[in-house]
């Protein structure tokens, strides 16, 4: 959905995906010979996941970032086409969206933001990592200055509690 931040129209993207539905069957022992997940997944997010102590609940939130960033990019593009790698602190990283995912048992969340401010994407793509927080100007509710990684964690929370209260 569009948000107005800095005067710039940000659209943000969010998916919650399950593990268990996602692969009911688990994945295979060599997940990139695999033509389902090769088709969502490319090789090096593949082998990312590979690398982690819990590759399902990986590429579960991996899935759940691409779907974030179709959302938010209005795009039908192929999943494949979405690369979601981990930049050089260990955070999520999709050139020209700021990313954020989060795990909690067998789900994941993410959640995606893209400015159409063309001098922030234009460094986005200059630099291959998320942009800097922007600040929102005061509004009337009170609020002074928010970041956008305060709404992705805003967001994200109000996923988390959302779960906890259908349980």
């Amino acid at each position: 959905f569009p948000v107005t931040i800095a005067g710039a129209v940000t659209s943000i993207g969010i998916d919650i995906q399950s593990t268990l539905e996602l692969f009911p069957e688990g994945i295979p022992n060599d997940p990139k010979a695999d033509p389902e997940l090769t088709a969502i997944f490319t090789t090096k997010e593949l082998s990312y996941a590979q690398s982690k102590p819990n590759p399902l609940q990986t590429l579960t939130g991996l899935f759940a970032a691409k779907e974030a960033v179709i959302k938010c990019s209005g795009d039908s593009p192929n999943l494949v086409d979405i690369e979601v790698l981990p930049d050089e602190l260990g955070k999520p990283c999709v050139t020209g969206y700021s990313v954020s995912i989060s795990h909690s048992l067998e789900y994941a969340v993410a959640i995606a933001a893209r400015s159409s401010d063309r001098r922030i994407q234009e460094k986005q793509l200059a630099d291959e990592s998320p942009p800097a927080p922007t600040e929102i100007s005061a509004s009337s509710t009170g609020l002074r200055s928010l970041r956008v990684l305060d709404i992705v964690i805003l967001s994200s929370v109000l996923v988390v509690m959302t779960l906890e209260l259908l349980r």
